[in-house]
C-alpha cells in the first residue's frame, strides 16, 4: 500500500519516475541482471552508464553534494568490500558497487523527500526487473524505521543525550545482526560516502550530519506514510547511528580499517564545468556577430529578459550549492553583461571574473556584412561554414572552434579540485562544437548541429567530471518559472 502512494500527483515528477523506469527496461532487459539475478562486472558498468543517462534525461533538481555522493559511494563500498573479500569473509563486491550506483536514483524523482526516496528506489528497480535476490541486499529505510520504532526513545535518548539502555541495545544489535554482509557495507558506503569539508565523511562528522538532517528534509507530506516515516526520523538517526559503529566494530574485527580507506579516498569525487550561453538580447531581430566586426551602434546587448536568465542561472547555481571558484566568459559585450548579471546571485569577486578568448563567439561576419535578417538565417539553419557561400569572409572553420572549446574546458577543469566548479560563458555555436565533442567525441554536419546538443539563450549545462578525468555525465541547467530562451 505504501508503494503505491510513493509518486504525487505533481506531473513533472510522475514524467521523471516514468522516463526512469522506461529507461532502465532499456538498459536491463535480457541482461544477467534481469535474467539470472547477479551483477557481473560488465554489468556494474552498464548500471554506471544507466545513471550517467538517467542524470541527463531527467535534469535532476539536486545540491551538487548529491552528485559527488553518487560518484563517491559506490567506490568507498568497492573498496571496503575487496578489503573485506581479502579477509575469511567474503562479499559480492560487484553486488555491492552495482546497488550503490543505483542506491539513489528515486531523488532523481522527488530530490528533497525523505523516505518517498528509498521506497522509489526499490519500486524503479522492480520495474526495471531486478529479482528479489538482488533487491534484498538493498539497506531498506523503512524497516530501520520500524526497529526504531520499537525502541521506544525517550526525548533524551532522541537527542543523543542519552544513550539507549539495555533492552534496547539488544533490539538494535538483533537488527545489526540480521543485515547481510553486503547490506552493512552498502549502508556504510552510502552515510559515509559523502563530502565534507575536510574530504569524505569521518565518523565524528558523520554523526554531525546525522543530528542537523531535520534541516534537510521536507518537513510535510501529503502521503500518511511518508508522515509515518517523518515521525521516526529522529528515532531512526539513533539507530542508524548505532547501526555504523556496529558496522565499523565488525570491520575491524575483520582486520579491514576502514580509517585508513576513507583516508585514501580524501581527494575522491567530481568536478563542474558550468557551460551557460548569454541571456536574450536587445537585437530586433537583426543578425549580430563579434563587436569588432559591426558597427559601434549595432553592439548587442541583454534585454531584461536576458539579465533575469542569468541572475536566475546564477541563484540556481548557489541555490543547488555548487562552489564556484571563477567565471570565464567570452570578450563579447553580451557575454561580458551575462556574467556581471550571473555574479549578481553568485557574489564572487571582481579578480574571479575573467574574459577568455577561447570562449568568443564563432569569427563569421558574411551574414552581417550582407545585412541578413534573422528569418533568413533561421532559412540557412545558422549554417557558417559553407565554404562556398561564405568563403570571401574567411569564416572560423570548424576545427579551430572546437579544438579551443575543448582546450578551455579542459584546461579549465585540470585547475579546480574536488568538488569544485567553473563557470563558463559562451555563445550558441561555440558551446554546442565544444559539448558535442568533449561529451560524445562527436563533430556534428553543421546542418545538424542545432539538433544536437545546443543551448538556447539563457541555458545552462551542468557537466560532471568524473574522478578518472572524463565526463561521466550532463544535463540542462533551466530555470523553468521562465519562458524558454530563444535558439537563434
Amino acid at each position: 500500500m505504501i508503494m503505491e502512494k510513493v509518486i504525487t500527483e505533481a506531473p513533472e515528477t510522475i514524467q521523471r519516475y516514468e522516463t526512469l523506469k522506461e529507461l532502465g527496461k532499456e538498459f536491463f532487459s535480457a541482461t544477467p541482471i534481469t535474467q539470472e539475478g547477479v551483477i557481473k562486472p560488465p554489468d556494474v558498468q552498464l548500471i554506471k552508464s544507466f545513471v550517467s543517462e538517467a542524470i541527463t534525461q531527467t535534469g535532476p533538481e539536486v545540491w551538487a553534494s548529491y552528485l559527488e555522493h553518487v560518484v563517491i559511494a559506490p567506490e568507498l563500498g568497492t573498496r571496503i568490500a575487496e578489503a573485506v573479500s581479502a579477509t575469511e569473509q567474503h562479499v559480492d563486491s560487484n553486488l555491492i558497487e552495482g546497488l550503490l550506483w543505483l542506491h539513489d536514483i528515486g531523488r532523481l524523482v522527488t530530490p528533497g523527500a525523505y523516505f518517498r526516496n528509498d521506497l522509489i528506489d526499490l519500486r524503479l528497480l522492480r520495474e526495471f526487473g531486478f529479482p528479489p535476490s538482488l533487491t534484498d541486499h538493498m539497506f531498506r529505510l523503512d524497516e530501520l524505521l520500524e526497529t526504531a520504532d520499537s525502541l521506544a526513545m525517550t526525548e533524551d535518548q532522541i537527542s543523543f543525550k542519552k544513550g539507549l539502555d539495555e533492552r534496547q541495545t539488544a533490539l538494535a544489535q538483533a537488527y545489526f545482526d540480521a543485515l547481510s554482509p553486503e547490506q552493512r557495507i552498502i549502508n556504510l558506503a552510502d552515510n559515509l560516502g559523502k563530502r565534507g569539508e575536510k574530504g569524505i565523511f569521518g565518523i565524528d562528522e558523520f554523526m554531525r550530519y546525522l543530528q542537523s538532517q531535520e534541516d534537510r528534509y521536507e518537513h510535510t507530506s501529503r502521503w500518511p506514510s511518508v508522515e509515518w516515516a517523518i515521525e521516526r526520523r529522529q528515532q531512526g538517526a539513533v539507530l542508524q547511528a548505532f547501526v555504523i559503529r556496529q558496522t565499523i566494530q565488525w570491520l575491524s574485527e575483520l582486520g579491514v580499517d576502514v580509517e585508513s580507506i576513507m583516508s585514501g579516498m580524501h581527494d575522491y569525487g567530481p568536478r563542474f564545468i558550468v557551460v551557460v550561453r548569454h541571456g536574450e538580447l536587445d537585437n530586433q531581430g537583426r543578425l549580430y556577430n563579434r563587436d569588432s566586426v559591426m558597427k559601434p551602434e549595432d553592439i548587442v546587448h541583454l534585454n531584461e529578459t536576458g539579465q533575469l536568465q542569468m541572475r536566475s542561472i546564477g541563484t540556481l547555481i548557489k541555490t543547488r550549492k555548487f562552489r564556484v571558484n571563477q567565471i570565464l566568459h567570452s570578450p563579447q559585450t553580451r557575454t561580458l553583461e551575462s556574467a556581471y548579471q550571473l555574479n549578481i546571485s553568485l557574489g564572487l569577486p571582481d579578480d574571479a571574473v575573467s574574459g577568455r578568448d577561447d570562449l568568443d563567439e564563432v569569427f563569421a561576419p558574411g551574414p552581417y556584412k550582407e545585412n541578413l535578417t534573422m528569418k533568413e538565417w533561421v532559412v540557412l539553419h545558422g549554417n557558417c561554414y559553407d565554404e562556398k557561400r561564405w568563403g570571401e569572409y574567411h569564416h572560423e572553420p570548424i576545427d579551430k572552434i572546437t579544438q579551443r572549446g575543448r582546450d578551455v574546458f579542459w584546461q579549465t577543469a585540470a585547475g579546480m579540485t574536488t568538488g569544485e566548479a567553473a563557470v563558463l560563458i559562451s555563445h550558441g555555436d561555440p558551446i554546442a562544437w565544444m559539448l558535442n565533442s568533449v561529451i560524445n567525441d562527436e563533430v556534428p554536419d553543421p546542418e545538424e548541429l542545432r539538433q544536437k546538443i545546443y543551448p538556447n539563450k539563457g541555458d545552462g549545462f551542468i557537466v560532471i567530471i568524473g574522478p578518472d578525468g572524463k565526463v561521466f555525465s550532463h544535463y540542462t541547467l533551466t530555470d523553468k518559472s521562465l519562458p524558454k530562451g530563444t535558439s537563434f
